[in-house]
């Protein structure tokens, strides 16, 4: 498999003794630090993931001096803070070396061991001001505050007419003249209509996702016992989905609406006016290109701005924008919550939007996965704050502007959507009878023969290559029935152990095209799961779309190109991690409750790392929001297919994996959903290693034009020829897997959720109890 972790205990409890002792009969004695093809970040006191360690236990830290990463070009000196030989991509512009910076999670792509990662304690004391984000979320922040209030004529009483108008349902004037004829003026009036009717219709799409996440609230209120805030917005997603909703559909409204709820807590209903009359922001800001870390800091610095850019844009333009549609636009829109909840939360059944103090009591109470945003700087809100409506003045009902804008036929309803050549869900629950289950009699907690002699030994046999070389001359069966037999043949009965003199066995390509075969051990637990199924049409795009994906992308960063390979040379690969982590987090349990969490300072005057409080989103998420957009609509169907379909072939391995859409901010995913986390590999080839974070297993997508690169499992000596298009599911923290050499261009996609998401549906960490925290 192809990510980050630690090896298992038995071998890291040796690395130590392997510096000074020499290896089983090795002619020599060894002097030096010994390497492995077994790479762990563990071997270095003072790798980042020991150094935090031994920060957290107060111990002292030896000072090194950074040297400059290359890509290693010897076999046996792996990269040392992965142990599968990947490397991250580059930013193509002189950059600090982040080697140097800890802050926000510079560690997130390290894997942990098998205890249950609680996130490190500390004590904490309240601050005057909030702690800023890191500098590239503040960039990207301030970016969209500038798309938010620009554009010629914005905030002009004409402008604001405007928008009173779509939504007031005012009848268009001029539309016998200009519907007339085709002069250029009459032209140019229909192309000011069509964009008021946009600006309208993306205000209308919005407001809906808005109402159907406060319906989910709703519902997550009334299920909360005595108050509890991490109640599962799952069963309720199901409960629609039955009905024939999409699912997809459904995650990606809940988070949209979200996050339309988070900015109305920043600006009021009439921040969403303002979006939807910028072309294009309403997308961008529901896009996967806007993480939740930066739509937190954009809403953050809208209440509280904190440097001169983001006050002036606050306090010139924006608040008197919505002071103007404040006093213009009387609207009030159903707050959807039940008579049980609008008495908990002390909301309306009916919210007069001009009202910002009831208003943000209302989105406040939307269920976040994350703190609250910052507390308004009265003296910039106070217009629009201590704003009283006109005695007598007729609200604007919101339902009129929905009714007139839903009930518009286009004339296209007889469409059919694109076919994208995936099958349906029910397409593949009826196919259920054609894959091929094997059982065998391989045990599980088998780690190796005794014919092997010790794990240095076995460490000396990949020093040597001699593991991937035996593995690459696997047996390979002619059928289905043989390979059953050689199964049957080459495991004991009794203890599970390979019998003496088994060579390797390979599952050749020719058994997995088109069709699925799911491998089992003596006790019915899952070895892998591999699927051939897909269609030659989506086996040809995924290659195609990858290769484009990767052409554009490296205009943007170093290390993103699909290139022909000869991976004998063990060179680093690039490894693009697009997640959500729950890793690494910062534990609250020793943090005060009644202080905002952005407001918390550490005592020991050490660097607060409040985005790491909650789920955040990685490392190249923040740094690559473009690319990462691009993939997700280059390759989402596809991948949501595989996660699907992988769920319902193995609904008790992946048990639960569901619920994790009620850890991440603002119910956010990466594609493959509900895995919260995917990585590109490009040109790769991994070394053997355990996936010991993962949450039981990972989804490996193969994307290749080559020979070789064959998927490996160490303990049971199985190999996997898969091709472009193949997918397997496997038990990542059980097998020590990697890759045989290849030729030619090969890739990966992975998705997997970290361990500690378990840990973290339970009480967030222990930031749950902190008073502004939904």
């Amino acid at each position: 498999m192809i990510l980050c972790s630690d090896l298992d205990a038995a071998i890291l409890s040796l690395l130590e003794d392997e510096r000074s002792r020499p290896l089983v009969d090795s002619p020599t004695p060894q002097t030096g630090s010994c390497t492995s093809h077994f790479a762990t970040s563990n071997e270095d006191p003072g790798s980042r993931k020991r150094r935090r360690l031994r920060d957290s236990l107060g111990e002292e830290v030896p000072v090194e001096v950074v040297r400059p990463r290359v890509a290693q070009a010897n076999p046996f000196d792996p990269r040392p803070d992965c142990n599968r030989n990947g490397a991250s991509a580059s930013r193509k512009r002189p950059r600090v070396n982040h080697l140097l910076n800890l802050d926000f999670g510079e560690e997130e792509e390290q894997r942990g061991g098998e205890e249950e990662n609680m996130g490190p304690q500390f004590l904490y004391e309240a601050s005057d001001r909030p702690h800023a984000p890191p500098k590239e979320v503040t960039d990207a922040s301030l970016g969209l505050m500038l798309r938010l209030t620009g554009g010629a004529g914005w905030g002009t009483d004409v402008w604001a007419e405007d928008i009173r108008c779509i939504v007031a349902c005012v009848d268009w004037e001029e539309a016998s003249g200009a519907l007339s004829s085709y002069s250029l003026l009459h032209l140019a009036q229909r192309c000011s209509r069509a964009e008021k009717i946009d600006t309208g219709a993306t205000f209308i799409r919005m407001m809906y996702e808005l109402f159907l996440a406060a319906k989910v609230n709703s519902i997550l209120h009334e299920n909360s016992k005595d108050g509890a805030p991490l109640s599962s917005a799952y069963p309720a997603i199901t409960s629609v989905v039955r009905e024939g909703i999409s699912r997809n559909n459904m995650h990606n409204w809940l988070n949209a609406g979200s996050r339309w709820g988070r900015l109305a807590s920043a600006g009021s209903i009439y921040l969403l006016l303002i979006i939807a009359g910028q072309p294009g922001l309403a997308s961008k800001l529901k896009s996967k290109a806007v993480s939740s870390t930066i739509l937190f800091a954009l809403c953050n610095d809208l209440r509280w701005p904190d440097n001169m850019l983001s006050t002036s844009f606050v306090t010139d333009r924006l608040v008197p924008a919505i002071s103007k549609l404040q006093k213009l636009i009387p609207l009030q829109i159903p707050t959807l919550y039940s008579p049980t909840v609008q008495k908990r939360r002390n909301v309306p059944e009916i919210l007069l939007c001009q009202d910002l103090v009831t208003s943000d009591r209302y989105f406040d109470s939307f269920h976040q996965r994350a703190s609250f945003n910052l507390d308004r700087q009265q003296e910039i809100w106070e217009p629009i704050l201590s704003f009283l409506p006109e005695e007598g003045e007729d609200p604007i009902s919101f339902n009129e502007l929905g009714t007139r804008y839903l009930t518009q036929s286009s004339g296209f309803e007889d469409f059919e959507a694109l076919d994208l050549g995936l099958e349906s869900d029910s397409d593949y629950l009826k196919k259920v009878e054609e894959i091929s289950t094997l059982e065998n009699q391989f045990a599980s907690t088998y780690v190796g023969n005794s014919e092997e002699g010790t794990i240095l030994r076995l460490k000396s046999w990949f020093r040597e290559d001699s593991i991937p070389k035996t593995a690459s001359k696997a047996i390979s069966p002619e059928n289905l029935e043989e390979l059953a037999e050689k199964l049957k043949e080459r495991y004991d009965k009794v203890s599970g152990k390979i019998r003496k003199n088994q060579k390797w066995l390979k599952v050749p390509q020719h058994l997995i095209a088109g069709r699925e075969i799911n491998l089992r051990d003596q006790e019915d637990k899952l070895i892998f799961h591999v699927d051939g199924t897909l269609s030659s049409e989506v086996r040809t795009n995924l290659f195609n779309s990858l290769r484009a994906w990767c052409q554009t992308a490296s205009l943007s960063m170093s290390g993103a190109n699909l290139k022909t390979t000869d991976s004998s040379s063990n060179t680093a690969f690039t490894a693009l991690h697009f997640s959500y982590h729950a890793k690494y987090g910062v534990s609250g349990k020793n943090a005060p409750t009644n202080v905002h969490p952005n407001l918390l300072r550490r005592t020991e005057e050490k660097r607060t790392n409040t985005a790491q409080f909650h789920v955040y989103a990685s490392t190249d998420m923040r740094r690559y929001p473009e690319p990462y957009e691009l993939l997700c609509i280059a390759l989402e169907d596809t991948l949501e297919y595989i996660a699907n379909k992988t769920l319902v072939r193995l609904p008790d391995f992946f048990e639960g994996l569901e619920g994790e859409i009620d850890i991440v901010p603002l119910y956010d995913s990466t594609p493959g959903r509900p895995f919260r986390s995917i990585v590109i590999n490009l040109n790769c080839a991994t070394l053997a290693h355990k996936d010991q974070q993962d949450q039981k297993g990972c989804i490996v997508l193969v994307i290749s034009s080559c020979s070789g690169g064959e998927l490996c499992f160490f303990e049971p000596k199985l190999v996997l020829e898969m091709f472009n298009g193949d997918f397997v599911a496997f038990p990542s923290r059980r097998y020590t897997h990697f890759n045989l050499h290849y030729q030619g261009i090969r890739s990966s996609l992975v998705l997997h959720s970290d361990k500690d998401g378990e840990s973290y549906k339970k009480d967030g960490n222990g930031w749950v109890h902190n008073d502004f925290v939904l």
